[in-house]
């Protein structure tokens, strides 16, 4: 905003004296002025200034008369206070002229400003409103949990077990699995005298089961059906337990025969992609023939360092049939027991050491008792189970069979033994090396498919486990394995689970790429 601001002012005085006589001096000074306002003020004025002089003696005429000063003592003696004067009144000027405009802008400036203030403070109100309504929504809904859970009406959800659903006196916690395999089996001098290749993807298992507890939670129960490699579902496990006091549990139903470690170890939780070859053939077979129907006795808590077990039954393989003897086996029995060193029990049947709360030492022996047409089969195990934190995990076991042969041409027993040491280790929080290896030795040689003998089966396997989610978090849940498995001598015959072919005495090498997910 620029101004031209134009100012005069004018001094008039008398003086008389003997050589002039009277004399009128007038003194006109004028001021102009330039001003504008902006975010930097600038001002520039000017002045000028003249002196009309009009004397008047007796007798004579009246006529200007000039002074006989110079310009510069002039300028001095008379001007001077003019011009102070008007610089005076110029600045003054131009500060009225640019402070209006100022005022004016700075009440603009202070009016937007309480306009912004204005609106924060309703935005911040609202946001306010926003915050206790949330607060008051949780707090609702956790009120309502409370008295849900009060009332044993605790909805569902999952926790460190897995998923669970639970309700007034019950709890259903829902188990899935599956393992799914490409498998390639090399096998020398297998087919005619010829060696033979065979890969193929495979289904493994399939599993999917209820747990949890009925009425109260010393009432539990466990059910899990399974379809394994040749397809058709089949009921694996159906037991009911019940703590009747602080250390002792009755169960009764279909469950795992006691003998070995190996065998009760869930299939996920296995360091290599399948048991090992000597567990199969001298203690807890994989699937339905490593059942057994039966009541049992526990005793032993969860802070106990010791546990014991015994269980009476219709013999292994009794899975999934009547009260009648089906030929096979009549009746059974088997016992275990186990002893904490240090470390905590969940961890004592996972083989992994992915979920270790702190370092596990544990040893267990257990055996088995059945009966059958003409025959009678003890089987007992001893097992040694270190791991650590840091990642390693050790397992090795021993394990012996003897039949008694009754009422055939070869009467007499055999004593057949194995045992296995197997070693992994976590590179990372997802990868994770192992190797195993098991011996099967039985007393008498062993004529395969081909016509060859043999009375002594090595099985040597090395891998890895690659862990899913972030992090591996995924642990046992959902993992790869690949591993591979040479048997410098064959297998004493098929094993479905280990993808062993046998039929031979030669060498037989079987990999496996292996998908697990199990809830």
């Amino acid at each position: 905003m620029w101004g031209v601001r134009p100012l005069c002012f004018v001094k008039v005085r008398r003086r008389t004296s003997e050589k002039q006589g009277d004399r009128a001096e007038a003194d006109v000074v004028g001021l102009w002025g330039l001003a504008a306002m902006s975010a930097n003020e600038v001002r520039f004025g000017g002045l000028w200034s003249a002196r009309w002089q009009r004397s008047a003696k007796p007798g004579g005429d009246n006529r200007r008369l000039r002074g006989k000063e110079t310009g510069m003592t002039r300028f001095m003696r008379r001007k001077m206070p003019v011009v102070v004067v008007g610089a005076i009144t110029l600045a003054a000027a131009s500060a009225v002229y640019a402070e209006q405009p100022m005022q004016a802008d700075l009440s603009a400036k202070v009016a937007e400003l309480e306009a912004k203030v204005s609106s924060l403070e309703g935005a911040n109100s609202q946001r306010v409103k926003d915050t206790q309504a949330t607060i008051d929504a949780v707090l609702s809904d956790a009120d309502q949990h409370s008295k849900l859970m009060a009332s044993g009406m605790a909805g569902a959800g999952r926790d460190e077990k897995g998923f669970y659903i639970a309700g007034n006196g019950f709890e259903i916690r829902p188990m899935i699995g599956l393992q799914f395999e490409n498998i390639t089996n090399f096998g020398q001098n297998r087919k005619n005298g010829e060696n033979d290749i065979e890969n193929g993807f495979q289904l493994t298992r399939t599993r999917f089961g209820l747990s949890g507890f009925i009425a109260d939670p010393h009432l539990s129960y466990m059910f899990q059906w399974g379809s394994d490699i040749n397809g058709g579902m089949t009921l694996l496990d159906a037991v009911v337990m019940y703590n009747f006091a602080d250390a002792w549990t009755f169960k009764v139903g279909q469950f795992k025969d006691l003998a070995t470690t190996e065998g009760l170890v869930d299939w996920n939780k296995q360091l290599a992609s399948q048991r090992s070859l000597v567990n199969q053939l001298l203690g807890t077979p994989d699937g339905v023939s490593g059942r057994v129907q039966g009541a049992g006795l526990i005793y032993g808590t969860d802070t106990d360092k010791y546990r014991v077990e015994a269980a009476f039954h219709d013999g292994v393989g009794s899975a999934n049939t009547s009260f009648q003897d089906n030929g096979a086996t009549h009746w059974g029995a088997s016992a275990r027991a186990d002893f904490m060193i240090n470390g905590n029990w969940k961890d004592r049947m996972d083989l992994t050491a992915r979920t270790l709360s702190e370092d596990l030492f544990a040893v267990g022996v257990g055996g088995d008792i059945t009966e059958g047409d003409n025959i009678l089969v003890y089987k007992l195990s001893a097992d040694v189970q270190y791991e650590m934190k840091s990642g390693l995990t050790l397992y090795a076991a021993l394990l012996g069979a003897i039949a008694d042969q009754r009422n055939v041409g070869n009467d007499g027993s055999t004593f057949n033994w194995g045992g296995l040491v197997q070693a992994g280790y976590n590179l990372s929080e997802e990868l994770q090396v192992f190797g195993r290896l098991d011996l099967t030795k039985f007393e008498d040689d062993v004529t395969v498919a081909s016509g060859d003998t043999e009375d002594t089966f090595y099985e040597i396997t090395a891998g890895v486990n690659y862990f899913l989610g972030k992090n591996g978090g995924a642990n046992n849940n959902a993992k790869i394995t690949l591993d591979v498995t040479w048997l410098p001598n064959g297998a004493p015959g098929a094993q479905a689970y280990q993808s062993i072919l046998g039929g031979s005495t030669d060498n037989e090498v079987v990999v496996h790429g292996s998908f697990v997910l199990a809830l």
